[in-house]
């Protein structure tokens, strides 16, 4: 973002699981003006964040097997209308419907290029996709099937 000149609000652990020396490389990043660290916010703020931004950015990477498999954040920011760009791992390409929910990338160029051209989404169905899949609604209209199965005895 620094390179590209663009603002970018960095949203910290919400757990305190990320180790120090990340938190600390981060902090170094941020000068307060185009790249602004919130270590916490509220929902209220998180959702005026998310009707400023242009996008969640997901370069997360981690080792096989250590990282999430799939992220609550994302699913949350779709369901706000928010696109997601975020590197191939995990769930990731569960969890983005390409060119309509954001990008999946490898890597920093291609998160550079995505970041140029999210502007191309229309949040509005965005937001409409992600309800589709993510609401209370959609996860009850697919359990609610299984878990009467599952009282009538039948093996899940």
């Amino acid at each position: 973002c620094k390179a590209m000149g663009t603002k970018l609000d960095v949203l910290g652990p919400q757990t305190g699981g990320e180790p120090r020396e990340y938190i600390q490389a981060v902090l170094r990043e941020c000068d307060g003006d185009q790249i602004v660290y919130y270590p916490s916010v509220s929902a209220e703020t998180k959702r005026t964040l998310f009707r400023r931004s242009r996008a969640l950015i997901y370069p997360v990477s981690y080792s096989y097997g250590q990282g999430e498999a799939h992220s609550h954040k994302m699913a949350e920011a779709e369901v706000n209308g928010l696109p997601c760009i975020a590197y191939d791992q995990g769930a990731v390409r569960e969890v983005i419907k390409e060119g309509v929910t954001g990008y999946v990338v490898d890597g920093p160029q291609e998160m550079a290029a995505a970041m140029k051209r999210v502007d191309g989404i229309d949040r509005a169905k965005c937001r409409a996709e992600a309800c589709e899949r993510w609401s209370v609604a959609a996860a009850m209209g697919r359990w609610l099937p299984v878990i009467r199965d599952v009282a009538k005895g039948e093996r899940w």
